[in-house]
């Protein structure tokens, strides 16, 4: 990270503020910000040294962003809005289907996206094309093993 990186860490479980707590510790100069669904999570976000929290009453996440980061919040025709410059690196640590539009929208172009904590199935193309992958590899594998026994046969 840069001294002047901004960090995104979504979530309000104990990932999300183990994140935090990780990035303020190992990069003490980038700012962190997190974002939540509750409210009440605010002092213990603070108490980790997390600069701002997104967290309800308030406008959407995605407007939140836009508004901390003092830039502009585009609604392209199709798909969701996103933001003209976003944060350095986003930290996923929800895994869900709305935490990742979210995690998508509001990070930089050429930064970070980092998907913590364990995928949900179906919700995420990762969560269900993994598993399909390694049935594949081991069949080609076995195809592999069986041809290269056939050849030194």
């Amino acid at each position: 990270f840069q001294s002047s990186a901004l960090a995104l860490v979504i979530g309000g479980g104990m990932i999300a503020f183990a994140t935090a707590w990780a990035l303020r510790e190992l990069f003490p100069d980038v700012t962190v910000v997190l974002s939540t669904t509750e409210p009440g999570q605010r002092e213990l976000a603070a108490s980790f040294g997390v600069a701002e929290v997104f967290a309800p009453p308030g406008p959407d996440p995605v407007t939140r962003a836009s508004h901390f980061l003092r830039t502009r919040r585009l609604a392209p025709t199709v798909g969701g809005p996103f933001l003209a410059k976003g944060f350095h690196a986003v930290y996923d640590c929800v895994g869900s289907a709305p935490s990742m539009e979210t995690a998508l929208a509001v990070t930089a172009a050429r930064g970070r996206l980092v998907l913590v904590g364990a995928l949900r199935r179906g919700d995420l193309w990762e969560s269900t094309a993994v598993p399909e992958l390694r049935v594949q590899a081991a069949r080609a594998a076995a195809h592999v093993a069986a041809a290269l026994g056939e050849a030194r046969s």
